[in-house]
């Protein structure tokens, strides 16, 4: 990973860690970069790589969280207009 990803990636987890919606994610080792360092780097990729897939997984459970509420929020609105048409008047 090059050093610009790097500083990226870190960055994008400390902000979602700032969100608190990051749990348990351990600082990322800045000393250690892939391919270098021995088996502490490698311990440290693998370490990595496993926060990344936690955070897909999250991200993919608050984007189905996100699909059903916008489901809700549809049948609301439909509820609603619904609602407010005069009495015995059906649509259009």
């Amino acid at each position: 990973m090059s050093g610009d990803d790097s500083a990226r990636l870190a960055g994008w987890l400390e902000e979602m860690m700032a969100r608190g919606t990051a749990k348990a994610v351990a600082p990322i080792a800045a000393d250690s970069p892939a391919g270098e360092g021995g088996s502490d780097g490698l311990h440290a990729n693998a370490k990595l790589m496993m926060q990344i897939k936690g955070l897909l997984l999250e991200m993919d459970e608050l984007r189905d969280r996100l699909r059903l509420r916008e489901g809700e929020i549809e049948q609301l609105r439909r509820d609603l207009a619904a609602a407010g048409q005069p009495i015995g008047k059906g649509p259009g």
